[in-house]
């Protein structure tokens, strides 16, 4: 999908072997499990803009490939735990690790990815006040989770949907593209005109993923549609509708 732009291409031909290599574990199963998780398909987006931000400033990929790592393999956690809770049985086309193993594994593997996301942002060499953009995002996203399942099979307002989704998935592309541009030297301005972009880019990209859920073909997308209806989430379509 980068094919029009050479630069990131090439960079993310060379980041996915670097993400390979740093999902390496003592256990063989989390090894095994963890590339199940993380490099069975995916756009590669947020480690896209992690890298996109930093190449307008002093781009290392020593210091910026960790921090891509870091993002994806924390999105990685978060569909492992995602689909524990949905009782999901696949994944882009794939058994989910609950499905393919037990909840108990895949609770373990999503954990140790969220414990390697956090070690990778340690070689960064960020200092600690910058660091926080990435504990931001998780606060968030775990607040905007919680919020949507507390109010299942309740119709909410565009407002509130708008607002969960910020958190659910906005924040973690604004937190890529933030740490994109910390990382390059890029000034406090500058990176947050790349957060802000990044949480409107997440938002439209949940509201696109939420209209493909109703509209799609599951065999296209590699999951089951109306999934969110069956969980009780009204999702912005829903709440327009009625």
């Amino acid at each position: 999908m980068w094919s029009k732009f050479p630069v990131i291409n090439e960079e993310l031909t060379a980041f996915e072997e670097y993400l390979e290599t740093v999902l390496v574990s003592r256990s063989e199963f989390l090894t095994n499990a963890s590339k199940d998780a993380v490099l069975s398909g995916g756009k590669r987006l947020r480690p896209a803009f992690t890298i996109l931000a930093a190449l307008h400033g002093d781009y290392d990929r020593k210091r910026v490939f960790p921090a891509a790592a870091s993002v994806e393999i924390l999105h990685a956690a978060t569909l492992v735990h995602d689909d524990i809770i949905d009782n999901a049985k696949t994944r882009r086309g794939k058994e989910t690790l609950s499905e393919k193993h037990n909840t108990n594994l895949a609770v373990y593997t999503g954990d140790y990815l969220l414990t390697k996301s956090l070690k990778l942002l340690i070689k960064t060499g960020l200092k600690p006040e910058k660091l926080d953009v990435l504990a931001r995002a998780i606060t968030l996203l775990c607040e905007g989770e919680v919020d949507q399942y507390l109010n299942k099979y309740s119709v909410s307002s565009v407002y509130n949907y708008l607002k969960r989704i910020l958190g659910k998935t906005g924040v973690l592309f604004s937190a890529s593209m933030a740490l994109g541009a910390k990382i390059a030297n890029l000034s406090d301005e500058v990176a947050r005109y790349f957060s802000r972009f990044g949480l409107s880019f997440g938002a439209a990209f949940q509201i696109r993923d939420d209209l493909l859920d109703i509209l799609s073909d599951p065999s296209k997308e590699g999951k089951p549609v109306l999934n969110d209806l069956k969980e009780g989430i009204a999702t912005l379509p829903v709440i327009m509708a009625v």
